[in-house]
């Protein structure tokens, strides 16, 4: 802690701000006529210069214990701004956010006063250093985090309740605003002394949150996935209340020092952005997945009225792992898989189970990484290899526990990556007999495209979007099978939809497909992730119409250049376009012999003519999808000839018209 006698100004375009004699001198030197209040808000924006403030810290750390209304909040913001000439076009000293608050963002020099030695603040971690009756300390009142990071599905719990409950939130492609009684969603922390260590922490406690709030019977979580931060960054919390489609959200931040953390949590109406209930824990960081996730957790169910039985309180209560050290390992696993490093995703989950054999989160995301890497399998190891290892550990996560969902999913996706059909699917039968949400089963959408049962796949990735209406992964895989079903109108309201929630998406991925299967304008090439340089190129090429460039670069091309299958999944339809279906056969077999759910490529339009050839017919046998047919039923896109059979659109055509 700093003396509190000690002078603290801070200075800022040649403007000096006394905290102890609440003055404000201009770059002349002279005092600037301006009210307390104003001088205190101003304080706090050049105290934590950088971040964004909601209206509600503002509020309450400007007026204690008072309750004002946010006009004043905004009066005094208008007098900051007139006292130091501001202009609200030019943002020099103050950036408003829509619906959220302000943000400091010149530059700031903090000193202990006249003559004392001088350091450049950002945004700063919180302390009593200005004193009372300034505000309280910052870490007694939440900074409002409106920033949803990407976490992966395997992490958190969708909404367990029965399909037909929930509220259609995608029609014609527009957002609908039915929230559930007691829906909830969770907003990671903001972390006021941000390093890489902290933010792993904090994410593992916005995790553990979620996870605790999910075993509570009578409230409905939702699940984030995928998310981006700029789909929401400019949205209020109504707004974002709204596009999660929950009555409740719960924000805050956490301070980390040492081995302490502190963490003020806020629970508002997502309708009205009404703060219902608040309060701040300490703990060390080694009880961030022991004790106080459970108790937060039961405190937000206590404000909201929801009474927990004794043995549902058992359940919030019990720790995922007894191994803080195995906990750390898995947190950073996260991190990385967020990350899209998978191979230290790989190693750092290994190690967590090592440290913790029967660590369910560990061994699930050991297996999700694996699934993930059998497309790019790490240095003397094969696609084969991966595959196997998540096989086992999907297995594994089912010996640990029965009734959870996940540990199925997995195991049916790896059979799906290893061509095994018959074997995918009787996971997706036991997760029928078990109720399993159709929400929870996006990533089963593949083996289903796979083996084309487009309809079906739809059905789960629409039911998914109910509970994430704005998991734009979801939405991308919804826009392909949309067009494999023959829902074009219907596949471009849910693109569009997906380009307001965020202009560089997944779904410009597939938009790509399927341009080239409809022979429009190929566009967003540049956001395009996941693809060399080289190959944007050729995709460029072939959007200005240069096409014997782009022939020319696929006679050069060989396999061997891909990184990943998913780009000989382009190249397979970059020659389909051009014409050169044979190509785009080997192409689309090299692609499918590394991960057999890359099959479902095939059916988009762009591969019309490539259906038709009888080497993808051999293709076809060749991976186990005929044999299925012959003994399941043939899929909308095949129909047994003679003693073989066809794939093409006008096989579908038939069958639409019986």
């Amino acid at each position: 802690m700093a003396d509190t006698n000690q002078t603290t100004e801070y200075l800022f375009k040649g403007y000096r701000l006394n905290v102890q004699s609440k003055t404000l001198f201009d770059p002349a030197g002279q005092p600037v006529q301006i009210s307390h209040r104003a001088l205190d808000t101003l304080a706090v924006l050049v105290r934590y210069r950088g971040q964004t403030l909601y209206k509600a810290f503002l509020i309450d750390a400007v007026w204690p214990d008072v309750f004002v209304e946010e006009n004043n909040l905004n009066q005094a913001i208008t007098s900051i701004r007139k006292a130091l000439g501001d202009d609200k076009h030019a943002k020099q000293f103050i950036r408003t956010f829509k619906g959220k608050g302000y943000c400091f963002v010149a530059e700031v020099t903090q000193t202990g006063g006249t003559g004392s030695s001088e350091q450049q603040i950002t945004a700063e971690a919180p302390g009593d250093e200005m004193g009372a009756p300034w505000w309280r300390p910052a870490y007694s009142v939440a900074s409002i985090a409106l920033v949803l990071a990407v976490v992966v599905s395997w992490a958190v719990t969708v909404w367990k309740t029965p399909e037909t409950d929930l509220p259609a939130t995608v029609q014609s492609g527009v957002l609908q605003a039915t929230a559930l009684p007691g829906s909830i969603a969770v907003l990671p922390l903001s972390v006021l002394n941000p390093d890489d260590e902290n933010r792993v922490l904090a994410m593992g406690m916005h995790l553990e949150l979620i996870n605790r709030l999910s075993r509570v019977n009578d409230l409905k979580l939702i699940s984030h996935n995928g998310v981006p931060a700029t789909a929401i960054e400019e949205q209020s919390l109504t707004e974002l209340g709204r596009l999660l489609n929950v009555e409740y959200i719960v924000t805050g931040s956490i301070l980390l020092l040492d081995d302490n953390a502190r963490l003020n949590l806020y629970l508002l109406d997502a309708d009205t952005g009404v703060i219902l209930w608040t309060d701040n824990y300490e703990a060390d960081t080694d009880n961030l997945n022991g004790a106080l996730p459970s108790q937060i957790a039961l405190d937000i169910a206590l404000a909201m009225d929801v009474q927990v039985s004794d043995q549902n309180r058992i359940a919030v209560e019990e720790s995922v792992t007894d191994s803080f050290e195995a906990y750390r390992y898995q947190l950073a696993a996260v991190s990385a898989f967020t990350a899209m490093d998978f191979a230290k995703a790989w190693s750092l989950s290994k190690k967590a189970m090592e440290l913790d054999p029967e660590y369910l989160d560990a061994v699930q995301m050991y297996s999700r990484v694996n699934s993930v890497l059998s497309s790019t399998p790490l240095p003397g190891m094969t696609n084969a290899d991966h595959i196997q290892l998540s096989l086992e550990a999907a297995q594994r996560s089912i010996e640990l526990a029965p009734d959870n969902e996940r540990g199925y999913i997995l195991k049916a996706v790896a059979f799906g990556n290893g061509s095994q059909w018959k074997q995918a699917l009787m996971e997706l039968d036991k997760l029928h007999a078990m109720n399993a949400p159709l929400a929870s089963l996006q990533f089963l959408a593949p083996i289903l495209m796979s083996l084309g049962l487009f309809d079906q796949a739809v059905e789960i990735l629409q039911a998914n979007l109910r509970v994430e209406p704005i998991n734009l992964h979801a939405r991308g895989f919804l826009l392909a099978a949309l067009e494999m079903s023959g829902e074009r109108m219907q596949s471009r309201l849910e693109f569009e939809l997906g380009e307001e929630l965020n202009p560089e998406w997944w779904g410009d991925t597939v938009n790509v497909f399927l341009a080239m299967g409809r022979d429009e304008a190929i566009t967003e090439i540049a956001g395009l992730t996941g693809i060399s340089n080289e190959t944007k190129q050729v995709l460029q090429d072939m959007a200005d119409g240069k096409l014997q460039l782009v022939r020319q670069a696929l006679d050069e091309y060989s396999p061997a250049q891909a990184s990943d299958s998913v780009e000989l999944i382009y190249y397979s339809a970059i020659a389909a376009y051009s014409g050169n279906q044979e190509l785009a056969v080997v192409l689309m077999e090299d692609a499918v012999s590394e991960v057999g759910l890359n099959i479902h490529w095939a059916w988009l339009p762009v591969f019309d003519e490539m259906r038709k050839r009888d080497s993808f017919k051999e293709l076809v046998e060749k991976i186990g999808l005929a044999d299925y047919w012959r003994e399941n039923g043939w899929p909308p896109y095949c129909r047994p000839v003679n003693q073989s059979f066809t794939c093409d659109t006008g096989a579908y055509d038939l069958l639409s018209m019986q």
